[in-house]
């Protein structure tokens, strides 16, 4: 008579193993493209910013030039990356209102986030 083998593994213990390392893969890779689209948005969102910062300091610095106020005015301006800001003046007198609205695009739609302040006219 032969002795049984009882070593090792069956095929059915293999596939049941992988289809269980399977299942449990599967969520983080799901995480994995949520992360990285988070990344890419958190960029396009700090380089928004740092666009929409830039601008107020040029107004600011603008309103500080004489004829006093002369060279704050409305406009806009295209960036790379599909970056467009687009920026308001109102007011009359030594201060003037800024609305600003920076689009910019995220993975699969575009955002647009906007800021209000004021420039003092020296």
């Amino acid at each position: 008579m032969r002795k049984k083998c009882t070593r090792g593994f069956t095929l059915v213990e293999t596939l049941i193993a992988i289809v269980v390392l399977g299942l449990g893969v599967l969520p983080l890779a799901g995480v994995a493209m949520l992360s990285t689209r988070l990344l890419i948005q958190g960029r396009s969102a700090t380089l928004a910013a740092t666009i929409a910062t830039s601008r107020i300091e040029d107004l600011r610095r603008a309103a500080g030039r004489v004829p006093a106020c002369a060279a704050v005015a409305s406009g806009s301006a295209a960036h790379s990356g599909g970056i467009v800001e687009d920026w308001s003046v109102s007011g009359g007198g030594s201060l003037r209102t800024v609305w600003l609205v920076v689009s910019y695009p995220v993975p699969g739609r575009a955002r647009s986030d906007s800021t209000v302040t004021q420039v003092r006219c020296s």
